[in-house]
């Protein structure tokens, strides 16, 4: 569950995508619940993931 206090302090929101919002191919639980959480209190949010190429 997200805590409101959490959620009052902070302005944007980045998150991992592998690992943090995802796990394969599968999402987490409550991954969407959070996004929606955000979405619902007008907060921002971004999404990145880490790329390493091998050369």
């Amino acid at each position: 569950m997200v805590k409101e206090s959490i959620l009052k302090t902070k302005k944007l929101f980045v998150l991992d995508m592998d690992g943090t919002f995802y796990l394969g191919d599968r999402l987490i639980d409550g991954s969407l619940d959070f996004i929606k959480k955000l979405e619902a209190t007008g907060k921002q949010y971004l999404f990145y993931e880490q790329f390493i190429k091998n050369i």
